[in-house]
């Protein structure tokens, strides 16, 4: 499956890791603890997954804010966040644009009755 991922790059603070990622993801602290130390995605989503990527800027920023590092991963490649943005938009405008075609459907259709 295609996955967005983010792995805690900094090794030095895991409390502060652990503290933060606490707020986003259901794991206890030694899962938190493993995945940091064995440089596993502490937190993915599918690519698809808008409120899970969303989830993952919110953890980066969070974690930035914090002086932790982070590194996303798309599809097993090393990305950025702006990218993630991006693709956060992207699926906006696709979402407009989807609702502007049914809007349209359901007015030709209420027009022509």
């Amino acid at each position: 499956m295609d996955t967005i991922g983010l792995k805690i790059k900094t090794k030095y603070d895991i409390p502060s890791c652990i503290r933060i990622l606490r707020e986003y993801v259901g794991l206890s602290i030694g899962e938190i603890k493993e995945k940091i130390s064995s440089g596993d995605y502490v937190f993915e989503c599918p690519y698809t997954d808008e409120e899970g990527i969303r989830m993952i800027t919110n953890i980066h920023k969070k974690l930035m804010l914090a002086c932790i590092e982070t590194e996303v991963y798309e599809h097993g490649r090393l990305t950025t966040v702006t990218f993630l943005e991006n693709l956060l938009n992207t699926y906006s405008e696709i979402d407009a644009d989807v609702d502007n075609m049914i809007e349209r459907e359901i007015y030709r259709k209420t027009i022509k009755n």
